[in-house]
């Protein structure tokens, strides 16, 4: 896969999660509702599919091709530091997946209140690591 089709499917991937943190108040709501389980294996697919498996690919498919096609100090640069906050965020993934464990074993209103705030800090997180991918993903394209 050329570069260029490479940072398009990036982007593409992106367009997933912008569309998540849009609708944020929407799923937010969702710790109300009576279908708790339905919509905490929801979370669970969207993280595992448009956040690890995303990362994963990006790690081992995106940006070993950026650095192979841009192999000078400010690529290297901004690709690990986008690396080290995929391992960052993958942390706090993991952290909400055991909140989402204590939610399905009865957690209570201060787990709820712990999990909403994890969530909202991880979707804001997102959102900013997607505009930094994207600043370098445009950059490459205009290349």
């Amino acid at each position: 896969m050329k570069p260029s089709e490479l940072v398009q499917r990036a982007i593409t991937e992106h367009a997933a999660v912008s569309e998540f943190v849009r609708n944020l108040d929407e799923t937010v709501a969702i710790w109300k509702a009576k279908e708790v389980d339905d919509k905490i294996n929801a979370i669970r697919a969207f993280l595992q599919k448009h956040v690890t498996d995303h990362f994963a690919y990006e790690d081992e498919t995106i940006f070993s091709a950026l650095l192979a096609a841009e192999p000078d100090a400010n690529t290297l640069r901004v690709v690990k530091a986008l690396q080290n906050d995929h391992k960052a965020i993958s942390q706090d993934v993991a952290r909400l997946n055991e909140l989402l464990a204590q939610v399905e074993r009865g957690g209570d209103g201060q787990v709820m209140a712990q999990l909403e705030m994890m969530f909202r800090m991880l979707l804001g997180r997102l959102q900013r690591h997607a505009a930094e991918e994207d600043k370098l993903f445009a950059a490459l394209s205009a290349k």
